[in-house]
C-alpha cells in the first residue's frame, strides 16, 4: 500500500538496458536524471545546452547537459524524451509536466490508497495502465554497487585479466614478439 502523501514513481526501462525507477511530479517544468544514471547507461548528450533551475529549496542549480531523444519503455509504449541531467539530485529520474503532456497521462487514486497511471501512445492507439509503487529510497547507483562490486583486493582476486585490462590493450601487449613479451614483463 502507497502512503497517500508520499512521492509516487513507476519502474520503467531506459535506453533498452536498464529498469529505473522514475518519479512523477507534475509540478516540475521539465524530465531530469541523475547523472550517475546518465554516465552508467553511457548516454550521449549535449552541453552546450544548460539549464539554471530552482529549487524545491530556493536554490538555483544548473543542468549539466541535454540528453535527446532517449527510449523509455512503459508496458508495451516507448516514449523518446528529451532529459536534462543534473548532479546528485534526491532522485535516479524525474518525470515531469513533459512527460504527462505527451502521454496524455491521467492518475488514478484508489480508497485503499493505491495509485495507478493511464498513459497513451499519441502516435497509435495503444493506452497502458501501470501501478504506482511508493518511492524506494535506494537510488540506482547503490544498487548498482551491491551488483557490480569494485574489486580492490588484486592479489586475492580469481578474476581473469581481461577484467582489469580492455581487450584493446591485451591485444597489443600479445601481438609482440615471444621474446618482446619477455621484456615486457
Amino acid at each position: 500500500m502507497a502512503e497517500s502523501n508520499s512521492l509516487c514513481a513507476i519502474l520503467l526501462t531506459v535506453a533498452r538496458q536498464e529498469r529505473i525507477e522514475a518519479i512523477l511530479d507534475p509540478g516540475c517544468q521539465i524530465v531530469a536524471m541523475s547523472e550517475e544514471v546518465g554516465t552508467a547507461l553511457a548516454l550521449l548528450y549535449d552541453p552546450s545546452v544548460q539549464l539554471n533551475m530552482v529549487a524545491a529549496n530556493g536554490g538555483v542549480d544548473r543542468s549539466l547537459r541535454l540528453v535527446c531523444n532517449i527510449p523509455f519503455l512503459i508496458g508495451d509504449i516507448t516514449l523518446y524524451l528529451q532529459v536534462h541531467i543534473l548532479r546528485l539530485p534526491a532522485y535516479d529520474i524525474l518525470l515531469g509536466q513533459p512527460f504527462n503532456t505527451l502521454t496524455q497521462s491521467v492518475v488514478r487514486n484508489y480508497s485503499d490508497e493505491n495509485q495507478s497511471i493511464t498513459i497513451q501512445d499519441l502516435n497509435s492507439p495503444r493506452t497502458v495502465t501501470v501501478p504506482t509503487i511508493a518511492h524506494d529510497s535506494q537510488r540506482f547507483a547503490d544498487r548498482r554497487m551491491r551488483s557490480h562490486p569494485i574489486t580492490t583486493d588484486f592479489k586475492n582476486s580469481w578474476q581473469p585479466i581481461s577484467r582489469y585490462v580492455t581487450p584493446i590493450l591485451l591485444h597489443f601487449l600479445l601481438s609482440f614478439p615471444t621474446q618482446t613479451r619477455m621484456h615486457l614483463a
